[in-house]
């Protein structure tokens, strides 16, 4: 079962509450959610702060179904009346699945039908991967520490892609790792 999650209005800012508290997270983490938050303070978005996974998620302002996972690892935020899929969720590191990075990654390519756009960065243990999944777009940024992953995916209707972009484009710029 989800649970639902209620957004609180701030001056022009949302910010996700989880029944209706706000999550805690370490000090560094912290800071670096009041930075984000702060440069978001203008846009009206609302955002998602996982202190489990530690990992924030922005995306702007509408009407939409959002609801965590029952065990916290993530979110998901459907806009309502629409097949756009995004979801932000942490889980366990590749390694605990026997895979380095590179393989993580390949294996994560396996969602696609075809993929048209790869970023990745070993050193950084980023990437960014775009293309297509059946009739859909499909977009998934991850980072990874080999302990932990935390994944924003993206999923909706090609012939929605001009409705979409600049939602995708915002929620992407604002997916950040708290640290």
């Amino acid at each position: 079962m989800k649970k639902r999650i209620s957004a609180l209005a701030v001056g022009l800012f949302c910010v996700c509450l989880l029944q209706g508290r706000l999550l805690s997270v370490p000090a560094a983490a912290a800071e670096t959610a009041a930075a984000v938050m702060e440069e978001l303070k203008e846009t009206g978005a609302c955002v998602y702060l996982n202190a489990r996974y530690g990992f924030l998620l922005a995306w702007p302002t509408g009407d939409y179904s959002i609801s965590e996972s029952d065990n916290g690892d993530g979110v998901t935020v459907m806009p309502l009346d629409s097949s756009l899929e995004l979801r932000a969720y942490g889980s366990m590191g590749w390694s605990t699945l026997g895979m380095d990075f590179k393989a993580g990654v390949e294996d994560t390519c396996t969602w696609f039908d075809k993929v048209t756009l790869k970023r990745v960065d070993s050193r950084k243990g980023t990437f960014v991967l775009s293309g297509y999944a059946g009739s859909d777009i499909l977009y998934v940024k991850g980072f990874s520490d080999g302990e932990t992953e935390r994944v924003l995916y993206i999923r909706y209707p090609r012939d929605q892609k001009e409705q979409w972009d600049s939602l995708v484009a915002f929620a992407a710029k604002h997916f950040v790792v708290l640290q």
